[in-house]
């Protein structure tokens, strides 16, 4: 999941660290049903907040993922996270001391669904988690690609701004210098948890059935593959329908 997502960030300055320019974190707990909580937390630094806040009423300027992800609104991602069944339990956007930070709580009923809500917040729908058949007695959590024609039918198309005007440019363009400022400190922190006994997993640490994946920017940019999360779990005791086999 966010393997795309994940690298976009990367390349405009997401990182982790406190002293960095923008921090996000990505947590999913799968329960032993295929229902489950996540959360997600977005911090820009001040220096970034200032200049996104600077430029926010430019009616022209191009969306970022950064920028798509530091206007989210609470009660419209409400409404759209409903349409699956999605409950966002927690929502907050707030400027403190400067810094920008936008966090979210929420509970799905199944991964699909979770991966609508995700898919917003991120600005890539269709793409997301799935659990998947492995071997006897295994499942798989990974990456998985959805049809979400049915929820998206009737939905309002925003305008596609392909012909910014040369003033808007430029301070795009100085937008994007202070965001990219911190480029080398990149780190990207996804946490999993599935409620079977894990059997292998590719992510940086696992703690029980916990895994961890923490990349930094030269990670991110010597191997893309390494964005997308796996885990092969135990289905002992577990009532998770696995999807139907993917290639892509």
């Amino acid at each position: 999941m966010l393997r795309k997502t994940l690298l976009l960030l990367a390349l405009l300055s997401l990182t982790l660290l406190s002293t960095g320019c923008i921090q996000i974190r990505l947590e999913t707990e799968l329960n032993k049903d295929g229902s489950g909580k996540g959360k997600v937390e977005l911090a820009i630094s001040p220096s970034v907040t200032e200049v996104m806040t600077r430029f926010e009423d430019v009616e022209d300027m191009p969306e970022t993922d950064i920028t798509n992800m530091a206007n989210l609104d609470g009660a419209e991602l409400k409404a759209i996270a409903q349409k699956a069944n999605v409950k966002i339990k927690k929502f907050k956007s707030e400027v403190k001391d400067g810094r920008r930070t936008v966090s979210m709580q929420m509970e799905f009923d199944s991964l699909k669904d979770y991966s609508w809500a995700l898919g917003h917040i991120f600005d890539e729908v269709g793409d997301g988690f799935g659990v998947f058949a492995g071997e006897e007695g295994q499942l798989v959590f990974k990456e998985a690609r959805f049809d979400f024609s049915t929820l998206e039918a009737g939905a309002t198309e925003e305008p596609d701004l392909t012909n910014p005007s040369s003033e808007t440019m430029d301070q795009y363009l100085e937008m994007m210098d202070v965001i990219k400022a911190a480029a080398p400190e990149v780190k990207v922190v996804n946490i999993v948890k599935v409620p079977g006994d894990v059997i292998e997993t590719d992510a940086t640490t696992q703690k029980g059935r916990t895994c961890t994946w923490t990349l930094d920017f030269a990670a991110i940019m010597s191997d893309k593959d390494n964005l997308k999360p796996l885990i092969i779990f135990s289905d002992k005791g577990l009532n998770i329908e696995p999807m139907p086999a993917q290639e892509f």
